[in-house]
C-alpha cells in the first residue's frame, strides 16, 4: 500500500472510530495525526471506551513572577489505591495539582518525591478504589503495528490520536509515527489489545523526506520501563507511614482537636504550628476525633504536603506540612 493510500486508509479508520465512540477529533488532529496505519482491523472501541475510565486530566498551577500559570497535561491511574503516573514536565514548579477524574469529578493531587531517571512523576490522590489501565506488553509490538494514544488535544479530553509503531530507539524507548498534539504528554499508548504499552513524553522531528515520518514521530517510554521503576516505588511508598511531628487530643463536646505536644524542629514545629491551636479541618474537610485525624495523617506518602486548618479566636488560618517518615521508637 503506498504512503497516499495507507493515509486515506488512516483517515476512514479514525472516521469509523471516532463515530463508534460518538466523539469529534479535536482541531489539531488531523489525517495526519493517523497517518501510516497499516492495513487490517481497527482499533476496538470497545476497549477504548474501557480504557478511557483510568485516563485522567491533570493541571498543575504555578506562580512565575508574580504571574499564574497553568499548564494542562494527560496521565493515568497506574495503581487501584490512587497512584497517577505522567510526566515530571507536566507539574515540574507547581505548587498546587488538580487530578480531573473520568467522571468529571476534579480532586487535589499530591506530587511525590519520587527520583525517576525516565522523567516520570507520581502523583497520588484519595482513594482505594480506582480503575488501573490494564497492562500491556511492548515487546509484542511489531512494526506498523497500530497503536492509540488516549489524551488532551490542547485541554480537549478525550482525544484519540491512532499511530503506528515504527521500531526502538538506542535506549529501548519507542518510536511512533503520529503527530501527538499539544497536551497530551503523560497520555498512556494502547497495543491492539487495549493494553497499556508507553507512554507519551514527546515528539521530535523526522527527516522531513522520508515517507514514514512525515516529518513527526511521537515518543514513548515503553511499559516494561515503566513498571520496572514505578512498582518498586509503590511499594515503597505503601510500606511507610506518615509522620509530622505532634500530638493532638480530643476536645470534648466537639470533633475538633487540640494540640497538646509539638517536637521540636519537627514538620508541625517548622510549619508554624503550636500547642494549644485548634485544628478544625484537614485538607478542607472537617475532622472526627483525634483518632480519624491520626488515621488521615498516616496514610499519607513521606514526601507529600498536607494541610490544616487551624481555629485562633475569630480567625481561621491554614497551614501546610510536610510529611515525613514515622518517626522511629527508641
Amino acid at each position: 500500500m503506498t504512503p497516499r493510500l495507507r493515509t486515506a486508509h488512516a483517515a476512514v479508520l479514525a472516521a469509523a472510530l471516532f463515530s463508534s465512540l460518538g466523539l469529534q477529533p479535536a482541531a489539531a488532529q488531523t489525517a495526519g495525526s493517523v497517518s501510516h496505519t497499516p492495513a487490517g482491523s481497527s482499533p476496538d472501541a470497545g476497549f477504548i471506551s474501557s480504557a478511557k475510565q483510568s485516563v485522567v486530566t491533570i493541571t498543575a498551577y504555578s506562580r512565575e513572577d508574580d504571574l499564574r500559570q497553568v499548564r494542562v497535561g494527560t496521565g493515568f491511574i497506574y495503581h487501584e489505591s490512587g497512584f497517577v503516573i505522567s510526566m515530571r514536565s507536566v507539574v515540574k514548579n507547581s505548587d498546587e495539582v488538580i487530578i480531573t477524574l473520568p467522571d468529571n469529578t476534579m480532586v487535589p493531587g499530591k506530587v511525590l518525591d519520587f527520583q525517576s531517571r525516565y522523567g516520570l512523576v507520581l502523583i497520588k490522590i484519595e482513594g482505594t478504589d480506582h480503575v488501573p489501565l490494564r497492562h500491556g506488553r511492548s515487546s509484542q509490538l511489531t512494526r506498523m503495528s497500530i497503536m492509540t494514544v488516549i489524551g488532551n488535544s490542547l485541554g480537549v479530553f478525550p482525544s484519540i490520536t491512532l499511530a503506528s509503531f515504527l521500531g526502538r530507539e538506542q535506549n529501548g524507548f519507542i518510536d511512533l509515527g503520529a503527530i501527538i498534539p499539544p497536551g497530551n504528554c503523560g497520555s498512556p499508548v494502547l497495543d491492539q489489545e487495549g493494553g497499556l504499552a508507553g507512554i507519551i513524553i514527546g515528539r521530535v522531528y523526522g527527516n522531513p523526506d522520508s515517507p514514514v515520518s512525515q516529518g513527526k514521530i511521537g515518543v514513548a517510554i515503553p511499559i516494561e520501563l515503566i513498571c520496572r521503576e514505578v512498582d518498586e516505588m509503590i511499594s515503597y511508598f505503601n510500606a511507610r507511614r506518615g509522620w509530622i511531628g505532634m500530638t493532638v487530643s480530643n476536645i470534648p463536646g466537639s470533633d475538633y482537636v487540640r494540640i497538646t505536644d509539638i517536637i521540636e524542629n519537627g514538620p508541625s514545629d517548622q510549619a508554624g504550628l503550636a500547642v494549644g491551636d485548634t485544628i478544625i479541618m484537614y485538607e478542607g474537610r472537617g475532622i472526627r476525633g483525634a483518632s480519624d485525624l491520626k488515621e488521615k495523617v498516616i496514610r499519607n506518602a513521606p514526601g507529600t504536603t498536607i494541610s490544616f486548618t487551624l481555629k485562633k479566636g475569630p480567625m481561621h488560618i491554614s497551614h501546610l506540612v510536610h510529611v515525613y517518615e514515622e518517626f522511629p521508637l527508641k
